[in-house]
């Protein structure tokens, strides 16, 4: 048997609450060079840049129970029952002035922010050897 006698009584939940937050940053450089026969050659460059921000909270409420046989709660003002299970296998009595009864819910909120930026630039550029005769090529008779 549970007997209660007060003025205001609060019968509430248990909570956990979970924050987290990630930062990540990445940041890349290319730069590359290939050589197109023998005059010229091709020169190729990129740099990249991005970021990631990640923040959730999860809330996770734990139900308070009140179980007995019989089950009394006297209060002369205000009685809140939130996020509580009560069991009286016989009888259950509340007497109050104010009654409030609600269940809660389990939250999860997450926010991510995400941003990156590239530049590339490529081209060909042409290079000279010194002392190289090009090839004689025969010429070919039908």
């Amino acid at each position: 048997q549970i007997n209660i006698n007060s003025q205001n009584l609060n019968i509430l939940s248990s909570q956990d609450t979970n924050n987290t937050k990630s930062n990540t940053k990445h940041k890349n450089l290319n730069v590359s060079y290939t050589v197109y026969g023998t005059n010229s050659g091709g020169l190729s460059g990129s740099i990249s840049r991005d970021s990631s921000t990640s923040n959730s909270q999860q809330t996770t409420h734990h139900n308070t129970s009140l179980t007995a046989t019989n089950i009394n709660l006297n209060t002369t003002q205000n009685t809140k029952i939130k996020g509580a299970n009560l069991q009286a296998t016989t009888q259950l009595n509340i007497n109050t002035k104010n009654l409030e009864v609600s269940s809660v819910q389990n939250k999860h909120k997450a926010k991510t922010r995400s941003q990156g930026a590239s530049l590339g630039k490529n081209g060909t550029l042409p290079f000279y050897r010194k002392n190289i005769t090009p090839p004689v090529i025969p010429p070919f008779f039908i």
